[in-house]
């Protein structure tokens, strides 16, 4: 399945910026990489697969089936002798090792050596007759051309498990090559796959190729306010729950933990919690859910959304939602509902004030620029967090 380009602009109404004079703190310490090249004939990479010692997860990559044309052009490639683009690969926790560049080409020697396509429009001198010949075939009548082939060597780089997390996803930036290119969370989906990201994306069918509506991002209330029927096809509804989660958990500790850069916030806690015990993931989903509920029964149609009185924006608004969430989460629904309409109109006030009431302490800027200009910068961020829970507390305590 091939996507087209897609624009934030159509789901979101702040711009995840910060300001030109800021720059992304990622401390020189954490940013280690340690990698090992490797030459492999084919057949070996193959063994390999088949021996689960690499892993294809194409459900965690989209975009991933080439046609058959284009998979015997790469078998054509080998026989011809064309030297090919390594393959990167990453390595586990549990010694395996996971693919961040090269997929689409394992993927077609794999299915080449199982008999599961045969050649096609092979126009290389010598090759014409390979046409319409599966490896079983290529092993019978040419067997020159299998052992071409099986010897066909390709260069490897494995980036070692004690690298930084973030250098890895920066590398899939940097290799990202397809016709359509990865977004953020669809880089997230390779590198930090595990028990969170599967409860957040829903469980894979894998005989269907699709994932089930029972993932965090298919929440109502997610859906709704990024104004969806269905699953997002690139994945934004899934960062918009991890930046949720995000928030909840690292508010109190922006100072130290945020670098100038929500990507990166997303990324550290996928780092910090892909492979969370069962009982811990149970408590993000809980908290989650409950939170999500308690914020539609107060905002409504409103919820995430930048509004005047009964004029809401279409699109959601990230930084409302920030702060929404982090003051929301430890309330009773009940006491959240007895005072609905005064948080309601505090939200609108706050959004619409043209008398500089609520400003923020460090910025000196207004909530309703706190929430639509530079959101990513961390001034900005800790300001209309902090104006928010202010003047929120003081209504809910009153």
């Amino acid at each position: 399945m091939i996507l087209e380009n897609f624009d934030e602009t159509n789901y979101f109404e702040d711009k995840d910026e910060i300001k030109d004079d800021e720059v992304l703190e990622i401390p020189k310490e954490i940013r280690r990489l340690n990698i090992e090249t490797h030459d492999y004939p084919i057949e070996v990479l193959v063994k390999k697969i088949q021996d689960k010692d690499i892993i294809l997860r194409p459900h965690y990559q989209r975009d991933f089936i080439w046609d058959r044309t284009k998979c015997s052009l790469l078998i054509e490639s080998i026989l011809l002798n064309i030297p090919l683009p390594p393959v990167y690969l990453a390595e586990e926790e549990d010694g395996s090792l996971s693919v961040i560049d090269g997929l689409q080409r394992l993927h077609t020697f794999l299915d080449y050596f199982e008999n599961k396509f045969s050649l096609t429009k092979m126009e290389g001198e010598g090759l014409v007759e390979l046409n319409k010949l599966t490896y079983s075939g290529l092993q019978k009548d040419f067997p020159k051309a299998k052992r071409i082939l099986n010897k066909g060597n390709i260069r490897t780089i494995t980036i070692s498990k004690d690298s930084d997390p973030d250098i890895k996803y920066d590398i899939f930036e940097r290799l990202n090559s397809g016709s359509v290119k990865l977004n953020d969370q669809e880089i997230r989906n390779c590198i930090f796959h595990g028990k969170l990201n599967d409860a957040i994306m829903g469980t894979y069918n894998l005989e269907e190729q699709i994932y089930n509506n029972n993932g965090l991002r298919h929440n109502k209330v997610i859906q709704q306010s990024m104004n969806l029927t269905e699953a997002h096809p690139r994945y934004l509804d899934a960062e918009v729950v991890i930046r949720i989660l995000a928030m909840m958990k690292y508010h109190n500790n922006l100072q130290t933990k945020y670098k100038n850069s929500m990507k990166l916030l997303i990324n550290d806690y996928m780092k910090e919690h892909k492979n969370s015990s069962d009982h811990d993931i149970d408590l993000i989903k809980t908290e989650f859910e409950n939170t999500m509920n308690k914020v539609f029964s107060v905002f409504e149609d409103k919820t995430f959304k930048r509004y005047s009185d009964t004029d809401v924006e279409k699109t959601l608004n990230r930084s409302i939602m920030d702060c929404i969430v982090v003051t929301f989460k430890d309330r009773k629904i009940e006491d959240l509902i007895t005072k609905k309409f005064d948080i309601v109109k505090l939200m609108d006030e706050m959004l619409n004030d043209k008398n500089n009431k609520y400003i923020g302490r460090i910025t000196s800027s207004s909530f309703r620029d706190l929430v639509t200009k530079w959101t990513s910068s961390k001034n900005v961020l800790k300001d209309r967090l902090e104006l928010w829970d202010l003047n929120f507390n003081s209504l809910m305590d009153s």
